[in-house]
């Protein structure tokens, strides 16, 4: 054990101001004057009275004295030192990037290789008494050493591989410092090993650590490496793919060849310019997909610093085709003058959907006279639904396959207008339809007169493409002309105009449903096929009728690290791209999560072998620009911050410190005491 040492010797230099309140003392003491006076008699007892009072006031200035040394003592901090039992000397937690980053290549090594040779040479370098932790960052901070010995850590990190996601160089290091706090009687460092990749150190500023903690960085590899990526890939129609290239070196322009790659077979190739920090965007047409699911990747040529982002991925599920089937009344007329001129627009039309995973629907659509419908929908081929809009006449042959088209479980929508014979439909359709007209509402001859909608439902099926922002509002819409109806038993009003009329409403006879649009499909009643409204409500009236999985294309892609959830109550298995499998189980929500670490191609099925889904997994955009900031930058965002152990102990290079300034503020608080009652006895 050492002597007495101080952490502020400093301060004290304070403890010259104790001469102070002594030099006034001293000059400040009164001098004896003699005088003549008649008889001294009544003094004697006053003079042994003064002679008490100097004895307190010297008590009392030497208890001022000590109190003022005790606080300038307290505030130099001083304490004893301490050698800390050898047990273990030092804890050491390093902390390793495992981010896609840090695959780049750098002088022909990777900076992977890079970092794990120089921990286990820094593990190695350890005393055996010491102890030591890894902290492994990708998606997330893990401890893969716990606190042990170096020798057992060196056989972990040794089999320690990359990952492809990205990291949090913050929560390793917070991590660490977690693991540090279990015993804080030694000497405590964190060494933190990366590429210091700015998109991997963002929040390394909201980190703090104590100040007796030694913080040692080692980066790896070039800050300034220059590397190209495809940064996205994207269809919205299932006919072509857009594809964006970045160059994120700030020096030189490159010249590569990017591939289009269609379920392994090259598809097409274009040449591309990347220019110095700039991004560049190709277009491919994409061959005829058949029904099923498909994987389209998008390659760079050459190489470059990061060879894992030069492709990415989408995986595309072609659903089979619906057939629709609309009923023209007027085949004679030109095309923009028919009835299902808009209907037949709108169901061809792409990106009709607001929904990020929907592309354009997936439709036959074929077009024919009622005197044709009957064989149209009947036979082997039927179809999925049939559009109907307003008929003048209804032949017995057409009332006839309706009903049998409906009852097998045919889905029909209808809708009214100016063609429309009242009577006729509640004669002939009474069967089927949900609801009855009786008589028109509207004066054509009052255009500034109409209705609104309510807003709709957007739980509803048909009306949940509504629901994000800025995807359109369809109580904008028009409407001039309309039906009162007679509801019939059983029928589901679907949405409804502003003052409670139904607008759409629904009804299932036997397995099939109909739904009746009170308005008509042209622009006759209403100007709502005009509006960019119209689209995506028929793609997503279409979609519900003949099931999601019939008309709407999947366009999969994820990226290294995130969960993939499966809507399954079995098992699955999960097959990568040269055939290694696993087997992944649902839990009790009837989901089973799928991790995916690495980039490529995943194939989901069943027990049975049938392929579920297919997932691509590509690297995060963010591990392409492999810019760092420097070790000085790194080290200086870290907050030190004064922490004090349990145990009222600190330990700094090996050495226990045992403060005392806590015991002299107590002394402090005694001599304050003993100071007001000594002032209260002077005084008397």
């Amino acid at each position: 054990m050492g002597g007495l040492l101080f952490s502020n010797n400093a301060m004290l230099a304070g403890l010259s101001a104790l001469a102070v309140p002594v030099l006034i003392h001293l000059l400040m003491r009164r001098k004896a004057v003699l005088m003549r006076f008649s008889s001294v008699q009544f003094f004697k007892q006053q003079e042994q009275h003064a002679r008490k009072r100097n004895i307190r006031n010297f008590l009392l200035l030497l208890v001022r004295l000590l109190l003022l040394a005790l606080l300038v003592t307290a505030f130099a901090r001083p304490y004893l030192p301490q050698t800390v039992a050898k047990v273990f000397r030092k804890r050491v937690v390093f902390v390793l990037d495992a981010s896609a980053s840090m695959q780049a290549t750098d002088g022909g090594e990777t900076r992977w290789e890079i970092a794990r040779a120089t921990l286990l040479k820094e593990i190695r370098a350890l005393d055996a008494e010491d102890r030591v932790a890894v902290v492994r960052c990708s998606t997330d901070a893990e401890a893969v050493v716990p606190l042990s010995s170096p020798q057992a850590a060196v056989a972990v990190v040794g089999q320690m591989k990359p990952a492809f996601g990205t990291a949090d160089v913050a929560e390793g290091v917070s991590l660490a410092k977690r693991i540090l706090r279990v015993e804080d009687e030694v000497q405590a460092e964190i060494c933190v090993i990366s590429d210091l990749q700015q998109a991997s150190c963002e929040k390394i500023a909201a980190v703090s650590i104590p100040s007796t903690t030694k913080l040692r960085v080692v980066p790896i590899g070039n800050g300034t490496a220059a590397n190209s990526a495809v940064v996205s890939i994207a269809t919205t129609n299932l006919h072509e793919v857009q594809i964006t290239a970045a160059n994120f070196s700030t020096d030189d322009a490159t010249t590569r060849s990017m591939e289009l790659v269609v379920d392994g077979r090259k598809s097409d190739t274009a040449k591309v310019t990347l220019e110095p920090g700039t991004g560049t965007n190709i277009g491919f047409t994409l061959p005829a997909l058949s029904p099923g699911w498909h994987d389209v990747r998008a390659k760079l040529s050459g190489t470059d610093s990061l060879a894992s982002d030069d492709s990415r991925a989408l995986a595309i599920f072609v659903p089979t085709p619906m057939r629709v089937v609309c009923v023209e009344p007027a085949m004679s007329r030109r095309i923009f003058e028919r009835e299902t001129f808009f209907l037949n627009c709108a169901l061809r039309a792409t990106g009709g959907s607001t929904d990020a995973d929907a592309s354009a629907l997936n439709v036959e659509i074929e077009t024919v006279s009622p005197d044709a419908m009957a064989a149209a929908i009947g036979g082997t081929n039927v179809s999925d639904v049939v559009i109907l809009p307003a008929l003048p006449r209804i032949s017995a042959t057409l009332q006839v396959a309706l009903e049998r088209y409906v009852a097998n479980g045919g889905k029909l929508v209808t809708f009214l207008g100016d063609a429309v014979q009242p009577n006729v439909y509640r004669e002939q359709l009474a069967r089927v339809l949900p609801a009855l007209p009786l008589r028109v509402e509207g004066d054509p001859e009052q255009p500034d007169q109409f209705w609104h909608l309510q807003t709709p439902d957007s739980k509803s099926p048909m009306f949940a493409v509504f629901a994000k922002p800025n995807s359109g509002n369809i109580t904008l819409a028009q409407f001039k002309r309309r039906y009162v109806l007679t509801a019939a038993p059983s029928t589901d009003v679907l949405a409804r105009f502003e003052d409670g009329v139904p607008f759409i409403v629904s009804r299932r006879v036997g397995a099939g449903q109909i739904v009746l649009v009170n308005t008509s499909a042209t622009t006759s009643w209403t100007d709502w096929p005009k509006r960019k409204t119209f689209v995506p409500w028929l793609h997503s009236l279409v979609h519900m009728l003949a099931g999601v999985e019939r008309g709407k294309a999947v366009i999969a892609s994820s990226s290294c690290g995130e969960f993939n959830e499966v809507d399954t109550k079995q098992l699955v298995t999960v097959r990568d791209e040269s055939g290694r499998s696993k087997t992944v189980s649902s839990d009790t929500s009837g989901k089973a999560r799928i991790d995916l670490n690495e980039p490529g191609v995943f194939r989901v099925c069943d027990a049975s072998g049938h392929e579920m889904q297919r997932v691509a997994v590509n690297v995060p955009v963010s591990e392409s620009d492999l810019t760092s900031i420097s070790e000085k930058d790194f080290t200086r965002k870290i907050a030190r911050v004064s922490e004090e152990s349990s145990g009222g102990n600190v330990t700094i290079d090996g050495v226990r410190q045992r403060p005392l300034w806590p015991m002299l503020l107590g002394a402090c608080l005694v001599l304050l005491l003993v100071e007001v009652v000594l002032a209260n006895r002077t005084n008397i």
